[in-house]
């Protein structure tokens, strides 16, 4: 126990320099504004300043405490710093950090990458530094370099809230494979470094410059994978947001058609009228009233052909449902829509059309996969609460492995060019402060969607209340 707190005063009397002190800060303010972001409001200020107090001395107590066991325990030493930025940023991203798992992966290791890569590259910088210079300029080469290597730390940090992962969170599994394993070799490299130079007291000149070329690359390498990432994280978000708007323009598209198709047949209709009842004035006036009788029957028993339209008062949803109606009839499928909806919604016609038909469009392919076309896909769209809510539902054979369609993986042959609906829908509802759940119960598979009727201030959504609405039924 002696030992133990002779170590630790050691530590806070001479380990614990002004050079370590700023390193550690400039970790605390990394790893904060990484992890939770700062809000321009004074409150998100002063709660972050607090959170890298915080950071900060538990850094130091902790890596105090590392210290001192490495007396005790021969595996933390040299390696007191690196499980001291391990434990706490790890920490700090389990109980502060509130982004998907994904992305919590990918900023929190790749922040540990580069704060210990910058941790064991500032030491072997500032030795070949003395080596070089220090009798032509006798000064304090350590605490110098390491304190100006505390600002790749902070470098790394600009690029990261530049190029933020945030609005990305549905990172593809690889992709966070790849920055984990790049963040844990950074870290076993200055492991195994420490573990076997660290009693090294006189390295020579070309050692050093060697060492400090290799941590350099790694750094150099963590900041490339990151940014690869984010770069492939955005193109892919491009391909989602143009397919929304290729959706949400044929769905324009299909309305129009259908109305110019309806309207067509009014005129029909209306024409058909005109010469009926012109005839049917005829048998009247010349008293022919038993042939007036059998022309009215004939008129009731003709069987009309009824508008395929849906109008529920919002425009956007029934150009959607209509699209849907029209590509379900294509392919014989039943389908039967009921919709309730105010005529303003706080969403953007693109979003709202991509979350709709991506979950028919896949309800639809399911009934002409399992071959049951009838009764087919049913549609239910109204406000609940302070949600609008979005179900579709469409038959299941028995015997089908229900485990296997709840992971939603695309069963088409170019797998590679779709898959993307599920993903479109997930990063949608979510933008609008929703969820999206996915059941198999009995002969059926629901797809259920919630969408924040509150997104926006109340001016957008004054067709909240608005009691016009339809209910249409079609098959």
């Amino acid at each position: 126990m002696e030992r133990f707190l002779n170590s630790l005063g050691i530590f806070f009397g001479e380990i614990l320099d002004y050079a370590l002190i700023i390193q550690i800060l400039a970790v605390s303010v990394s790893v904060v504004i990484v992890l939770s972001p700062v809000k321009k409001t004074v409150r998100s200020v002063l709660f972050s300043l607090l959170k890298i107090l915080f950071f900060f001395w538990t850094e130091v107590v902790v890596c105090g405490l590392l210290f001192s066991l490495a007396g005790i325990i021969p595996f933390f030493r040299g390696n007191c710093f690196l499980f001291g930025y391990i434990i706490c940023i790890g920490l700090y991203a389990v109980f502060f950090c509130h982004y998907s798992i994904r992305v919590r992966l990918i900023m929190a290791f790749t922040l540990l990458a580069i704060s210990v890569t910058v941790l064991e590259f500032g030491p072997i910088y500032a030795k070949l530094c003395e080596k070089l210079f220090t009798e032509s300029v006798p000064i304090d080469w350590m605490g110098i370099v390491k304190s100006i290597s505390a600002l790749f730390v902070l470098c790394f940090t600009l690029i990261q809230m530049k190029f933020s992962m945030i609005k990305y969170e549905d990172v593809p599994v690889a992709a966070t494979a790849l920055i984990v394993c790049c963040g844990g070799i950074s870290a076993m490299m200055c492991f195994i470094y420490e573990w076997l130079f660290s009693g090294l007291m006189k390295p020579d000149i070309e050692h050093l410059i060697f060492v400090g070329l290799i941590l350099t690359t790694l750094y150099i390498i963590d900041i490339v994978a990151y940014l690869l990432i984010y770069f492939v994280c955005r193109e892919r978000n491009d391909v989602i947001r143009l397919k929304a708007e290729k959706q949400m323009a044929e769905a324009s598209a299909e309305m129009m058609r259908l109305s110019e198709k309806n309207l067509n047949y009014l005129r029909q209709l209306k024409h058909d009228i005109g010469n009926q009842y012109s005839y049917a004035e005829m048998l009247l006036e010349n008293g022919q009233y038993d042939e007036a009788k059998k022309f009215f029957r004939s008129i009731g028993s003709d069987v009309i052909m009824s508008l395929t339209y849906v109008d529920s008062g919002n425009k956007n949803i029934d150009a959607i449902l209509n699209m849907e109606i029209s590509k379900a009839s294509a392919y014989d499928v039943g389908i039967e829509v009921k919709v309730v909806a105010p005529p303003l919604l706080p969403f953007s016609d693109s979003a709202l059309c991509s979350i709709i038909s991506n979950l028919v469009d896949n309800a639809i392919e399911a009934c002409i996969r399992y071959d049951m076309r009838k009764p087919g896909v049913m549609v239910n769209v109204y406000p609940r609460h302070d949600y609008l809510y979005i179900g579709v539902e469409n038959p299941l054979p028995s015997g089908v492995d229900k485990e296997r369609l709840l992971e939603l993986g695309t069963s088409k042959h170019d797998a590679a060019n779709h898959g993307y609906g599920t993903q479109i829908v997930k990063r949608l509802v979510k933008q609008y402060d929703g969820y999206v759940t996915y059941s198999a119960d009995g002969d059926k598979f629901v797809a259920e969607v919630m969408i924040n009727l509150m997104y926006k201030d109340d001016e957008k959504k004054g067709g909240l209340n608005d009691e016009k609405a339809c209910d249409s039924n079609m098959r």
